[in-house]
């Protein structure tokens, strides 16, 4: 069982490497992982969870960008090792351990969910295109890759770009798809109109 006490010490662990991270990351920082968290939590109980499913989810959630210390590409990998090293320390159950570390790579966009644990922080961890201010969000990744990678876009490039990463992904949970779904396809709507006016 994994004690409340432990979710906690692993928010401040977390929140102190992100933060770390600088004023680059103006996308994939504390408040991103944040809401991941909420909305983690918010999905798993209308999924039914159970409390411990809900505590590993929660971990997972916390640590799920922390190898951006490290990496950007594969973060995944290197949050699961940081994840898998901190709970080690804390005698988490090697098998507790390994439930966390699959949650975390399974944020990765290549990986296949399976679980109903693994579809809920999919879900959460893309919440943030079904929220009224996801252009807002889109706006601050495109800021985020300029600064890190100086990756340059064309407002029609950028456009096409969010276009085709909104169609092709997913939700894979039911109430976020009951949730989600209509503002996705109002966004992609809104972006085609504004992509037409551009031509």
């Amino acid at each position: 069982m994994i004690s409340e006490s432990t979710i906690i010490k692993a928010k401040q662990y977390t929140k102190k490497l992100l933060v770390s991270l600088g004023s680059k990351y103006l996308f994939h920082n504390w408040n991103h992982t944040q809401e991941v968290v909420n909305v983690s939590e918010e999905l798993g109980i209308i999924c039914g969870l159970s409390e411990i499913e809900l505590s590993l989810l929660k971990l997972a959630a916390y640590f799920h960008d922390t190898g951006h210390i490290k990496s950007y590409n594969e973060h995944e990998e290197v949050s699961a090792k940081i994840a898998e090293e901190w709970l080690e320390i804390r005698g988490v159950a090697k098998s507790e351990i390994e439930i966390v570390k699959s949650l975390i790579l399974s944020t990765k966009l290549s990986s296949p969910c399976v679980t109903i644990m693994q579809k809920v922080l999919h879900d959460a961890d893309l919440s943030h295109i079904g929220t009224l201010d996801m252009e807002k969000r889109a706006n601050a990744l495109r800021k985020e890759w300029e600064q890190l990678f100086q990756s340059k876009y064309s407002d029609k490039e950028w456009l096409c770009l969010q276009i085709s990463f909104l169609k092709n992904l997913k939700f894979l949970t039911v109430p976020a798809k009951n949730k989600y779904n209509s503002i996705v396809k109002n966004h992609i709507n809104l972006m085609e109109q504004k992509l037409s006016e551009l031509d």
